[in-house]
């Protein structure tokens, strides 16, 4: 990498640091009452850290993947809005957060800190550009709805399964990602 691009990286970096130390002081703090939550205290948890990792500032240089939905794109050509999707679940990333600290207890709060941003700049920040129509249907083929949706054939619906990726929640969803030449 040139040292431009560590720069820049670098200076991405220092812009994270404050919400990242709530982050981290948050999670640190609670992960201690864990240990008495059922399954749905946990999840909850989890999905907090994960929106706090989400409104994480962004930087199209690291996180924008480069890849844009078709749809998008044509919407983006007549103007009209389209949105970030980022195709890291939230609470997926809070579950990763929180077996990360579990795991490294006596990690200083420096370490622990670089890490999180190493995890958003690479992993968890990252995201393609959607319509917000597509980002729906991208929630639904991450947790099946309680109801068949009326755009869903009987057979898509009874034939649901969690996605391994977000490939495969691309795929579920009918999404189809190009490069982005803008």
């Amino acid at each position: 990498m040139n040292n431009k691009k560590e720069m820049s990286k670098s200076n991405y970096k220092e812009k994270l640091n404050s919400k990242v130390e709530v982050l981290f002081n948050v999670a640190k703090t609670h992960i201690q009452f864990l240990k008495g939550y059922n399954k749905k205290q946990k999840e909850s948890f989890e999905t907090l850290l994960g929106a706090q990792i989400f409104y994480l500032n962004k930087c199209k240089e690291f996180n924008y993947s480069g890849k844009i939905s078709e749809k998008a794109k044509e919407d983006r050509d007549n103007s009209k809005s389209i949105t970030d999707e980022h195709y890291h679940p939230r609470k997926s990333s809070g579950k990763q957060l929180v077996d990360y600290l579990k795991k490294n207890k006596v990690n200083k709060i420096e370490d622990a800190m670089e890490w999180i941003k190493e995890q958003h700049i690479n992993k968890w920040g990252k995201y393609h550009l959607t319509t917000k129509v597509e980002n729906k249907e991208l929630r639904k083929a991450y947790k099946k709805p309680a109801k068949k949706p009326s755009n869903w054939s009987k057979e898509k619906y009874d034939n649901w399964k969690k996605p391994k990726n977000w490939e495969e929640a691309y795929a579920f969803a009918e999404i189809d990602l190009i490069n982005d030449t803008k």
